[in-house]
């Protein structure tokens, strides 16, 4: 599915001669009919809200994350649409701050973007159909 509708954008996007960022625009708005879709299931529509989030950025529209003075424990997704500003109240992070500085932050994202590569790298070298450095 993911692969006809990569195709369709594609094919949209050529034919109207659009950039980048109304290529965005189209993926967000497969994002928001899957949202109106998955409304009543919290964990999809959480996932697929901040993947809005991104792709309405990346569409150059205003979007970003408030609280609501009313629910304060409840961050809120703000989109502005062309048709309208629309959110959604997502759940706070269940942990706090753990107490690490910016170093061991950027140590830890090192060591875990070394563990990912080197898993790649392994499983690449298992399957000697998928070149190193390719998705499959």
């Amino acid at each position: 599915m993911e692969g006809l509708a990569r195709l369709r954008r594609t094919l949209l996007r050529l034919a109207l001669g659009r950039g980048r960022e109304e290529e965005w625009a189209v993926r967000l708005a497969d994002t928001l009919a899957m949202i109106r879709e998955h409304d009543a299931d919290y964990e999809i529509r959480e996932r697929l809200v901040w993947q809005a989030l991104d792709q309405a950025l990346k569409a150059g529209l205003s979007a970003g994350v408030a609280f609501d003075p009313g629910e304060p424990n409840w961050p809120v997704v703000y989109l502005d649409l062309p048709t309208g500003q629309v959110s959604w109240h997502q759940p706070m992070y269940g942990r706090g701050w753990d107490g690490h500085t910016t170093d061991e932050k950027y140590r830890r994202i090192d060591a875990y973007v070394a563990s990912q590569r080197a898993w790649a790298e392994a499983e690449a070298a298992a399957d000697p159909a998928v070149p190193a450095g390719e998705e499959s």
